[in-house]
């Protein structure tokens, strides 16, 4: 208990010192091969205590938080990422279905007592669990309405975050909370999402599309709109039919030009923003790869190797303080553990 209450506090803390915080999230989609591969960087102020974890179906699970927490049994497995063991950031399930909460300052849960209700902790997992389709995604969250439940923090502090869905189809889809109403977007044209909301990054899109003719014209920022800029205009100049790796090397070119380098000044906050990881999704093939910002490897996971089977055991690995840096194939690192108890 005493070490939740010191995690609870010290993202409070980080919350309080900067007002926004710039992740992207990029997808690449061939139409003529129907490859696709999804990448994100994630932005964050302090390196954080990070797992991969396996998870196998037949799981029962819960909110945990709010009036009335949902309760489900996991129908799909997953591999996942966990930040400060007590929410899931991101992951991809055995389906191909891949799920990225981002930071979104606009954001406004709302509060209802009829509402079945999520910690935002789970919001990711419970997707990946359930559905194996954007479109399912979006049809079965539409029913629910969450009710999304995050701690305040500090006064007027609580993590403020959206969820974007990417399948194995390409099908993109963007859920917001703004002004306590769910938001639903489905729309594939946006390949690239930061940190706007739906509406405003539209408005960008086409801004971009019209305005922005050749590299001379990009920003150099790393703000939301500079990042998105400079990362949907190198996605329009790749070819289509790129094969799993080239879509793969190509993703992550273009989120190492967004990416936020480790620069610490205590003088300016939001110099206090670096990207602390990069994640890769061959959602086409079924493999996870993911490079941490302190070690100039990245690892992989294919999850046919995975087994998801309900009689299988819950499994994970540290990706920071582990006595054994991850490199290439990593699906024999994962070992037998209690999973984490999600943020409430």
């Amino acid at each position: 208990m005493r070490q939740k209450t010191a995690i609870y506090v010290l993202i409070a803390l980080l919350l309080a010192s900067i007002d926004a915080i710039c992740c992207t999230r990029i997808t690449y989609h061939s139409l003529s091969n129907h490859q696709v591969a999804t990448g994100r960087n994630m932005d964050w102020l302090q390196d954080i205590p990070l797992r991969i974890w396996k998870f196998p179906r037949g799981m029962v699970k819960s909110g945990v938080a709010g009036n009335a927490p949902i309760q489900w049994e996991s129908r799909y497995g997953s591999v996942v990422v966990s930040g400060y063991e007590v929410g899931v950031p991101e992951g991809m399930n055995e389906k191909g279905l891949s799920v990225h909460l981002l930071w979104l300052a606009e954001t406004e849960y709302g509060r209802s007592e009829h509402k079945p209700s999520i910690s935002v902790g789970a919001w990711a997992q419970f997707v990946l669990d359930n559905y194996a389709t954007t479109s399912e995604a979006v049809e079965g969250l539409m029913t629910l309405d969450l009710q999304i439940v995050a701690p305040m923090l500090l006064p007027g502090k609580q993590p403020k975050v959206y969820l974007s869905i990417v399948d194995q189809d390409g099908h993109c889809a963007t859920i917001e909370y703004i002004d306590g109403e769910q938001h639903i977007y489905l729309d594939d044209s946006l390949k690239v999402v930061t940190n706007l909301p739906y509406p405003k990054a539209k408005q960008l899109q086409e801004s971009v599309e019209k305005s922005i003719k050749s590299v001379s014209d990009l920003p150099g920022d790393i703000y939301p709109s500079g990042k998105y800029t400079r990362a949907n205009f190198y996605l329009s100049k790749l070819p289509d039919g790129l094969g799993a790796f080239d879509s793969v090397i190509s993703i992550r070119s273009i989120l190492e030009a967004v990416s936020v380098p480790r620069i610490h000044n205590n003088k300016n906050p939001s110099w206090m923003l670096k990207t602390i990881y990069r994640t890769l999704f061959d959602q086409t093939n079924h493999i996870f790869y993911y490079q941490g910002m302190k070690t100039p490897y990245w690892f992989y996971v294919p999850l046919e190797k995975m087994d998801f089977s309900v009689e299988a055991d819950v499994q994970s690995f540290d990706t920071n303080h582990g006595k054994i840096i991850p490199y290439g194939d990593c699906s024999q690192l994962f070992k037998k553990e209690t999973p984490f108890k999600f943020l409430r």
